[in-house]
């Protein structure tokens, strides 16, 4: 059940990282948001209660802020790293460079996901 929930929460928050953009600009403000998004925006908070409790919902948030700052850190060294490796190459030979490196903050984004939802456990 609480593994469910977990696999649950993390499908939430994807909604919840789309929908909160959407709130901040100001296009739609929690009443005008379709039906089905908002339903599953107020789950989210609902869904972490359970599984983390109050208490634990702090600790949880600050988890998964550090993860998304190590990601992002990364991914700012990661495309100097390839600006370097590029520099005076071929433009061929530096697009291949570049695709690999898109490759790369792909697989290394969706370990994110894994290792904070391992940590979660």
């Amino acid at each position: 059940k609480r593994a469910m929930s977990q696999n649950f929460l993390n499908y939430l928050e994807q909604v919840v990282d789309k929908v909160k953009p959407m709130l901040r600009t100001g296009g739609h403000n929690q009443a005008t948001l379709p039906t089905e998004q908002r339903l599953l925006y107020e789950e989210h908070s609902r869904v972490k209660n359970y599984l983390y409790g109050a208490d634990r919902m702090n600790q949880y948030s600050q988890l998964r802020e550090q993860d998304r700052k190590k990601l992002s850190d990364w991914k700012k060294k990661h495309k100097k790293v390839i600006e370097e490796k590029t520099r005076g190459m071929e433009s061929g030979g530096a697009d291949t460079i570049r695709q690999k490196a898109y490759l790369e903050e792909a697989v290394e984004g969706s370990r994110g996901d894994m290792k904070s939802s391992a940590m979660e456990s």
